[in-house]
């Protein structure tokens, strides 16, 4: 009972504390940089390979701590007005041998202008698991209203612009388990997922009910170093009457040594075709270099809009990443190249309509490159973000080009260590592709360039600013975007941002 009461006590004076913080905080509606978490179309995580984002039909579960079987609760609030908000619970009991994860999480996003409900989302997500096996399923409701001028920015703000409205309402289920016979050397593993979606204003051939269900399986055998790995993959995919599928099977084998790892895979698709996958990546403190020859599925939403596309592009290329972190400074860089070895493909918009290109080929890179300086109190750093794409390949295309950020960071301990205070402020350089030029097409849900020839180019500066405090397991965080009221275009997200506050609260507290 006595412990029940200081719970009850330490839940009280956090909520009277975010009570009070909130109601004498100004905030504005909440900005695109938390919205796009959950709605991201960055050439970064490369979404335009899937067939809807991830984060639309999945959910992130992670970070509960690993190193004991505990009762371990957590509650995340973030708010941005009285309309926008995120609320994640995070629970585990006290289980012993056995362990029970639990995650329940309800966003909502309104009123990017005066009419429009742009997000909701409620997330349930539940695992147990065993020495050997594990289950876990989840369940996502989301419902996305996106709605995206013709020319995404009007730079006067006083000029009517046209708006492209379209709606996706899903419902996802998902079934995941795995087991390990005997010393674990044996790992049979399999997922289900149901997409159910609902589209709406769209167009006359895509709107209407869609329907997924997306099946994996496989297992791996481990025998030391060597590993061998049989998988598979199988999509259903109905649409108003029509029906489609696609299944492949992948097999290979693994063999890892100290510094040096391979992977050969052979893939077979209901093409009927066979198609290989190389990759050598070698590991070397501070250092990893992986080199790579494979394959990607076109999307079917393309496919259905251009059937004389190739079923399977391949792709060969590399990545490097160098990491130094001492006292005195970090160094942080990672970067990749892929290259298209058959005939690649541009989305253009030819006056109003869209239409395909077919190139030689197409060429991929991105890149991130962070540096600081490591002080007792403060650390000044630097990151710059690129990408670039060549012939408005439709498999990576997006305008933004480079994200340059310039900043400080510090930390304070007070009151004998038990106040941690934390802040960052930051300018950004945003370099893209000017937006009269560009259009984003939200049927394929990527940007599509409006010609073929000629590039304009255009920059955004933003500043932002973020004060945290923590005691024990409790924070409290203040963040305001894009201080100086710039109407900005930001590589990672769909729309711009206005100014906005943001209050979020996270606590945490274990048996």
């Amino acid at each position: 009972m006595k412990i029940f009461k200081q719970i009850l006590h330490k839940l009280f004076l956090s909520f009277l504390t975010i009570f009070l913080f909130v109601n004498f905080t100004f905030s504005q509606e909440l900005g695109i940089d938390t919205y796009s978490k959950h709605l991201t179309f960055s050439p970064y995580l490369n979404e335009a390979n899937m067939i809807y984002p991830a984060s639309w039909i999945g959910c992130d579960a992670s970070n509960f701590p690993q190193n004991f079987d505990s009762t371990y609760t957590f509650l995340k609030w973030e708010q941005a007005s009285n309309k926008s908000n995120d609320v994640v619970v995070k629970y585990r009991p006290n289980t012993k041998n056995r362990q029970f994860l639990f995650v329940g999480q309800w966003s909502n996003y309104n009123k990017f202008d005066q009419e429009q409900d742009l997000y909701e989302r409620f997330v349930f997500w539940g695992k147990m698991k065993t020495a050997k096996s594990n289950v876990q399923y989840s369940r996502i409701n989301s419902y996305q209203d996106i709605a995206v001028s013709e020319n995404l920015i009007n730079y006067n703000r006083d000029v009517m612009m046209s708006v492209t409205p379209a709606t996706y309402d899903l419902t996802t289920h998902n079934l995941a388990f795995n087991h390990k016979y005997g010393n674990g050397h044996l790992d049979i593993f399999g997922s289900l997922k149901v997409v159910d979606i609902n589209k709406k204003n769209v167009d006359s051939t895509l709107i209407g009910n869609h329907l997924y269900t997306i099946t994996k399986f496989g297992n791996s055998l481990s025998l030391g170093k060597l590993k061998f790995n049989v998988s598979g993959e199988n999509i259903d995919y109905w649409y108003n009457g029509n029906y489609e599928y696609l299944w492949s099977v992948k097999t290979g084998f693994a063999l890892e040594f100290k510094q040096l790892e391979t992977n050969f895979f052979a893939k077979y698709y209901s093409n009927e075709e066979i198609y290989p996958q190389i990759n050598v990546k070698f590991k070397s403190k501070p250092l990893m270099i992986n080199l790579f020859y494979n394959t990607k599925k076109s999307p079917f939403e393309l496919n259905k809009y251009f059937t004389d596309m190739n079923f399977v592009n391949r792709f060969i290329g590399g990545n490097a990443r160098l990491s130094i972190e001492n006292k005195f400074f970090d160094f942080k860089f990672f970067g990749s190249v892929h290259s298209q070895i058959d005939s690649s493909y541009s989305l253009i918009y030819v006056n109003d309509s869209l239409v395909t290109e077919k190139n030689s080929g197409g060429l991929y890179s991105k890149g991130q490159l962070f540096t600081s300086l490591n002080f007792k109190f403060i650390k000044p750093f630097s990151q710059l973000n690129y990408s670039y794409t060549s012939d408005f390949n439709y498999q990576f295309y997006h305008p933004g080009i480079m994200d340059l950020h310039l900043g400080l960071m510090s930390k304070f301990r007070l009151f004998d260590n038990n106040l941690l205070l934390n802040s960052k402020v930051d300018a950004s350089y945003h370099y893209h592709r000017y937006f009269q030029h560009v259009k984003y097409n939200p049927k394929l849900l990527r940007y599509i360039p409006i010609e073929s020839n000629g590039e304009y180019y255009s920059g955004d500066w933003t500043a932002n600013i973020l004060v945290s405090a923590t005691v024990s397991t409790f924070t409290i965080e203040f963040k305001m975007r894009n201080i100086l009221d710039q109407y900005i275009y930001s590589a990672n997200n769909l729309y711009p941002n206005l100014r906005f506050t943001q209050v979020t609260v996270y606590w945490s507290w274990v048996k």
